[in-house]
């Protein structure tokens, strides 16, 4: 079997001179680890940023430290010692672009990519969630591989990534690998394996464009990145990816990087009390672990360290305290990655939950077939949930990630539903409103406002919806109000924010079997039509509701006739007390009647003297719990206790109390 790669990232600042790198080997080898991956070390250009290279062969000052060694001396050293732990190292590679006071830039500035007024240009990337915004790097020059200088330009690098392999680097971190052509890849990919086979090339691809990333296809990586740490554990786009880019290399996941804050400050933003941020650390690198060939993890996740990894600056040489320690954790989940070849490799996966499980399973394949697992994650904070698994009963504790091995024979797809699914129950939740990247960060609320949620809900078939917006307040009991219909599959629900705190809400959504039979009556009816077995149909609906209803909760609204409301006389005649009045099966069966009568006269008679317009136009009901189905994700709103004084308000009073806000953020 082959190993995924299993890669701990030891961030250079943190981790000192390359002398004091080797003193976190031992450690990260016992944490199950195969690989150490180290941002460049490269001699910085003027902003002093890790990424913005000045000179490839030489060491960074802050890395070398007071050394008599020279640097490749130094380097080979480290490499040695990684090599005695059984560890891999792998450097970061960009050859995308450079400072803008590089070397190279002087030696070879036809290299580099300029604007039509011959200015250089500096790299961007555009925010794929809002095309208008752009993050641009100016320290940084971006290099042209557009021919004739491509081949000059490949040579050099080819030669770079040589000297490295000869200082006993195994593998390479490729800095925003779609921003180079696919073919300067292949030529650079091909020699490096020539002089070294078993080196090793994973492209860094964040925020890529779909398109780019599948440009690579063909280039010969062995790795890609992909985004498992923003999945919401339900939302389709994860597993396209998988599907997608597994067939041009296996993937790493990881829970946190350079590139992103760090969890902890992701998870507090977003109203997470201190109680849960060690348990969703686990279940972040675990599903990390699990989801992917590959996984990474960066400097001090096993601490949880919140100081965001800053590739500019140096820091303040305090090392931060520890908030837990998951390093045992860690070497268990990674022995256990290991020894399932399943999670090695990058087979068919497939989600086998919807939203209205309790637990989300995912099913993966060896990529010969002979052997399958399940993910299981339990994304509840509070409650243990069970699944039932190939007739295992299977528990998974809040917030925990299990992985069940299967036997080797082809199965159809696993029963997973939970006790309350029904094959009627085909309903989808999507678009909820508001949130931000998945419920990660807070959405801000004034205190007192009317807090709006919106979702599409729709269904296959033509049964009717019905739906309600559950939220509380803290520990509060939950509390109801409408969610309606607006257009289209739009509806939208309301409630008071009345208090700063943490809330939650969530949408509830269930087939409404009841209109959905008032629908085809009324259809019928109008057209013409027999409905005697329709009417029976509905009988048997009430009759079946009526024991589990609470007194009132079917309630006749009206009965409308063409020539005259409905009075005491009619009600009476009908076999109603009011005009509205409890609901019981026997009015159905005297409404059948007279919906059944062959003659005018008949109906009129049983309708106290006047014809009925329609047989029953509404019904004012509550739903049955029993019948209820959740079909959406408890959208966790994390709604934190937070004061913001605005800042105008602030500038023209300073003495001013400042606002309250409710800050509003959902999970899954």
């Amino acid at each position: 079997m082959s190993e995924g790669l299993r890669i701990y990232n030891l961030f250079p600042t943190l981790a000192g001179t390359v002398r004091q790198w080797a003193v976190h080997l031992p450690r990260i080898a016992a944490m199950g680890f195969n690989s150490v991956y180290i941002n460049p070390f490269h001699f910085p250009g003027f902003s002093g940023s890790l990424y913005a290279v000045k000179d490839y062969y030489r060491l960074n000052p802050r890395f070398r430290g007071t050394e008599p060694d020279g640097d490749d001396a130094l380097l080979r050293g480290f490499t040695d010692a990684a090599r005695e732990y059984g560890l891999r190292v792998i450097m970061d590679l960009v050859v995308n672009h450079t400072s803008k006071d590089s070397e190279l830039l002087t030696t070879r500035p036809d290299w580099f990519t300029r604007d039509a007024r011959g200015n250089l240009v500096s790299p961007q990337a555009t925010d794929p969630a809002d095309p208008r915004r752009k993050t641009i790097w100016g320290d940084l020059a971006e290099l042209d591989y557009r021919p004739p200088q491509r081949r000059q330009i490949l040579a050099y690098f080819q030669q770079l990534v040589r000297h490295y392999i000869g200082l006993g680097f195994d593998g390479f971190r490729c800095d925003a690998a779609y921003k180079v052509p696919a073919e300067v890849w292949r030529g650079l990919i091909d020699d490096a394996k020539a002089a070294s086979p078993d080196v090793l090339f994973c492209a860094e691809n964040l925020g890529a464009p779909k398109e780019a990333v599948l440009a690579l296809t063909g280039a010969g990586f062995d790795y890609l990145f992909n985004s498992v740490k923003w999945w919401d554990f339900e939302s389709p786009w994860l597993l396209e990816q998988y599907e997608e880019f597994r067939h041009i290399a296996p993937t790493v996941g990881f829970p946190e990087s350079h590139d992103t804050d760090r969890l902890v400050n992701e998870l507090l933003a977003a109203g997470i009390p201190e109680t849960q941020i060690e348990p969703r650390y686990r279940q972040a690198y675990a599903f990390a672990a699990t989801y992917s060939a590959g996984v990474m993890m960066p400097m001090g996740f096993e601490y949880g360290w919140s100081r965001r990894l800053d590739v500019v600056g140096a820091g303040d040489g305090e090392v931060e305290p520890k908030r837990f320690d998951l390093s045992e954790f860690i070497a268990e989940i990674n022995a256990m990655k290991r020894a399932i070849p399943a999670l090695n490799e990058e087979g068919p996966q497939r989600l086998l939950t919807t939203q209205a499980d309790p637990v989300v399973v995912l099913e993966r394949r060896a990529e010969g077939g002979e052997e399958r697992v399940f993910i299981l994650v339990n994304t509840n904070e509070h409650e243990t949930r069970e699944v039932t698994l190939e007739g295992s009963r299977l528990a998974v504790a809040p917030l925990g990630v299990r992985i069940f091995r299967a036997g080797t024979a082809a199965a159809e797809r696993a029963a997973v539903q939970h006790q309350g699914w029904r094959p009627e129950a085909r309903i989808q939740i999507e678009e909820v409103y508001p949130e931000l990247d998945g419920g990660r960060y807070p959405v801000k609320r004034i205190v007192g406002e009317l807090f709006e949620v919106w979702a599409d809900l729709f269904r296959d078939g033509h049964d009717k919806l019905r739906a309600v917006l559950r939220y509380r307040y803290e520990d509060e009991a939950w509390r109801e109000a409408p969610f309606v219909f607006y257009d289209n599959d739009r509806w939208v629900g309301r409630f008071r924010l009345d208090a700063v705190g943490l809330w939650r809400y969530t949408i509830e959504a269930w087939t409404d079997h009841f209109e959905s039979w008032r629908d085809e009556v009324e259809k019928k009816r109008a057209a013409g039509q027999s409905i005697e077995l329709e009417v029976a149909e509905g009988v048997a609906i009430v009759e079946a509701a009526l024991p589990q209803a609470p007194s009132g909760a079917f309630r006749f609204e009206r009965f409308c006739c063409r020539e005259a409301p409905l009075d005491a006389r009619m009600a009476a005649g009908a076999g109603f007390a009011g005009r509205e009045c409890e609901l019981t099966s026997g009015h159905l069966r005297t409404l059948a009647q007279i919906g059944q009568a062959p003659a005018r006269a008949q109906r009129c008679r049983l309708g106290g003297g006047a014809e009925p317009d329609a047989i029953v136009v509404h019904l004012q009901h509550q739903p049955i719990e029993p019948a209820r189905e959740r079909h959406h994700h408890p959208v966790c709103l994390s709604v934190f206790r937070h004061v913001v004084q605005q800042f105008l308000h602030a500038a023209k009073n300073r003495d001013a109390e400042p606002l309250g806000y409710v800050c509003i953020a959902h999970r899954h």
